[in-house]
């Protein structure tokens, strides 16, 4: 339901979508989904102007779980194709859509991207487009069966495709870096830190307790303390470059779309290559 302020409430979340959500490879990528939703947002700006509200993008659980579930239900729809218009009259052809996907070492899923590649109809040429040309096409009405060389046109985005996804992957790893260099900075100086005062105060309990001071519970404490705080950096360290392993999956097969000149265009729509 609609909230005021562009807001939007989900008071439940439907079965299907809880099942995919609590399976467990799921919540390790994405985390727990809760069982419903005050305040979600699309738009980063307004969740910007409401603290308590959730954006609603990639990698949220509830998000992920509906993309999912939709891909369960309908991948089969999607890759039947369907015809569109370009009201330009530039493109004619076919347009290809892959998913790309990128783990770190973790196992959780490092980013999702959509990626889509225009074919010309001789298949002679290949170049990468952005999604969002959909929004520019206009769907046609046509149903008619055609046979359509689906396996040869996979083949010849093959290698755009993990070019893209490679750079995908590059772009993350940057990201990781930048974040590698936070946690390092301030995570793991602070426990270096925090190991090296409790060295001190050891070193100092060490000397008392040979001059005859009764101090072995301070001991065994600052010790159990230090052991706590070495764990704790050593997985912070192991974590950061886990974070920094990434690997990419090959890129998954979404759906494709023929494009066609419209039967009628204005000098107006005509768009330059």
């Amino acid at each position: 339901r609609e909230r005021k302020n562009g807001l939007i409430a989900i008071d439940s979340i439907p079965f299907k979508i809880k099942s995919i959500a609590e399976q467990d490879t799921f919540r390790k990528s994405f985390g727990a989904m809760m069982r419903s939703y005050t305040k979600i947002s699309f738009s980063k700006d307004l969740g910007v102007k409401d603290q308590d509200a959730e954006f609603m993008t990639f990698g949220h659980p509830l998000f992920e779980a509906v993309l999912k579930w939709i891909s369960e239900e309908f991948s089969s729809e999607l890759q039947k194709g369907a015809v569109f218009n370009d009201p330009t009259g530039v493109l004619s052809g076919f347009i290809l859509f892959y998913e790309g996907e990128v783990k770190d070492g973790t196992g959780r899923v490092a980013g999702k991207r959509l990626f889509s590649y225009f074919v010309d109809n001789d298949m002679n040429e290949v170049q990468f487009i952005q999604p969002t040309i959909m929004w520019d096409l206009q769907e046609t009405t046509s149903n008619e069966s055609q046979d359509i060389e689906i396996d040869k046109l996979k083949q010849l985005c093959k290698t755009q495709t993990i070019s893209s996804l490679r750079k995908y992957q590059n772009e993350i790893l940057e990201e990781r870096a930048r974040q590698a260099n936070i946690k390092e900075k301030y995570g793991v100086k602070s426990l270096e830190k925090l190991i090296g005062d409790l060295d001190e105060d050891l070193v100092g309990l060490t000397i008392r307790e040979h001059n005859g001071e009764d101090v072995a519970l301070a001991i065994r404490n600052k010790k159990t303390r230090l052991q706590t705080y070495q764990q704790n950096k050593e997985k912070l360290q192991n974590l950061i470059q886990l974070e920094k392993n990434l690997t990419i999956s090959s890129p998954k097969f979404i759906g494709i779309i023929q494009v066609k000149h419209p039967d009628v265009q204005s000098d107006e729509m005509k768009r330059d290559v």
